[in-house]
């Protein structure tokens, strides 16, 4: 037995359209949060790890990504999907990103887990672009934010206003 659903569109008691279907199929979901931010300005290291605020959102569908804290807050329990990624300056030094859930690392089975994207960069030498995507469990109202520092407190996230190198994205996916 099958059932069909025949409707363009699916909206909210309130009005809010959750979801479009258009003649060909294709699904567009405008209240989905999604957001994908950068941090424009150079950024200064310190001796221990700090949180970023990535000052400019390109994108921010459900105003969940916060421009004045760094912080991506969940409007619902779900599956979310974030990635990060930079550049630093020139300096024989080694730059660490984690993802945090709520200011700690994120657990799972018991064990505290670091997820970081880690650059080394050697002589005179900007390092390569690289970005680490993780996978989160969040309850509604957890946030996650990166936290960033480099071993030898002498570096920075090198920023330009003609590129784009220090992001932050994330995603309900489920």
């Amino acid at each position: 037995m099958t059932s069909t659903l025949k409707v363009d569109k699916i909206a909210h008691s309130g009005g809010t359209t959750g979801m479009t279907i258009d003649t060909a199929g294709r699904v567009l979901t405008p209240a989905l949060p999604i957001f994908w931010a950068e941090k424009t300005a150079t950024f200064n290291s310190t001796s221990s790890y700090q949180e970023i605020v990535y000052d400019t959102a390109h994108i921010n569908q459900g105003n969940c990504y916060s421009t004045s804290t760094g912080r991506f807050t969940a409007p619902i329990s779900g599956i979310y999907e974030f990635g990060y990624g930079h550049i630093g300056t020139s300096a024989n030094n080694v730059h660490r990103m984690h993802l945090k859930k709520n200011g700690s690392y994120i657990t799972i089975g018991g064990v505290a887990k670091k997820y970081e994207l880690r650059h080394q960069i050697s002589d005179d030498d900007f390092n390569t672009n690289a970005q680490f995507v993780a996978y989160v469990s969040l309850t509604a109202s957890d946030y996650v934010s990166i936290w960033w520092k480099t071993d030898n407190n002498d570096d920075s996230l090198y920023a330009n206003s003609a590129e784009c190198y220090n992001v932050f994205r994330g995603r309900l996916i489920g």
